[in-house]
């Protein structure tokens, strides 16, 4: 996910959590803004899930 998800997340791992499962149910959705917006913040390389840049 893109750095700033995990920054608004800070150190808590459930918002960070909610965020993605939220980001997941936008980028299949049927809006193909929200669609298009959501994938490009799950897919960011700048950063992966383990928390590395």
């Amino acid at each position: 996910m893109h750095h700033s998800v995990y920054d608004m997340a800070g150190d808590d791992p459930r918002i960070a959590k909610f965020l993605r499962t939220t980001l997941t149910k936008l980028a299949d959705g049927d809006d193909p803004l929200m669609r298009e917006m959501a994938r490009g913040v799950l897919d960011d390389p700048g950063r992966s899930d383990t928390g590395t840049r």
